[in-house]
């Protein structure tokens, strides 16, 4: 009577493949604070946040106009990248951009939300970049700015126990997987 033996055969399997460029720091974090002219007048605005949100202390302020602030109250999300092109050295960071968002208050009302980019691209700031979304509580666009400091400075700070992180990737990968197949059994004469 034949028997089954495994052979290998190639099937398609997702894997966890990790996305290039994407580095979470444990520990890691960004600190600063500037201004930026717009049309409409001055922007100010300080930070320290973690890359990680669940790390604190998080704070982020940002004042405008005729006494308009916000105030971050939880950070939400948080991202640290490293885009091979800026070089913000001194000192020694893992990444040089931070994205993140967060809930707060708009003059002294919770409920507010802020998204941002800081880029960390030179010393002593004048690289530096900054994109800003903020909303009231209603959802209405309160602030909306971007561009280069005007005074100021953004310090990465990135320490040694880094972590990359990454999506699943569902693109298949040929792994071997045994296949039954039909091998006759030798038989004996009497």
């Amino acid at each position: 009577t034949p028997t089954e033996t495994p052979t290998p055969t190639e099937t398609s399997t997702p894997v966890q493949t990790p996305t290039p460029g994407i580095t979470q720091t444990l520990g890691a974090r960004i600190t600063g604070g500037g201004n930026i002219a717009t049309a409409s007048g001055r922007v100010t605005f300080g930070f320290e946040l973690h890359c990680d949100a669940s790390q604190e202390p998080n704070h982020l302020e940002v004042n405008w106009g005729q006494g308009e602030k916000f105030h971050l109250e939880r950070l939400t999300e948080a991202a640290c990248t490293d885009d091979p092109g800026i070089i913000p050295n001194p000192p020694d960071a893992s990444f040089d951009t931070y994205r993140g968002a967060g809930t707060g208050r708009y003059d002294s009302v919770s409920g507010a939300t802020a998204e941002w980019t800081f880029t960390d691209a030179s010393e002593p700031g004048t690289g530096d970049f900054i994109q800003i979304v903020i909303r009231d509580a209603g959802g209405n666009v309160v602030l909306s700015v971007s561009g280069y400091l005007t005074g100021g400075n953004y310090q990465s700070h990135g320490e040694a126990n880094e972590v990359t992180t990454a999506e699943p990737s569902h693109t298949p990968k040929p792994t071997k997987t045994p296949k039954p197949t039909h091998t006759p059994r030798p038989t004996h004469a009497p």
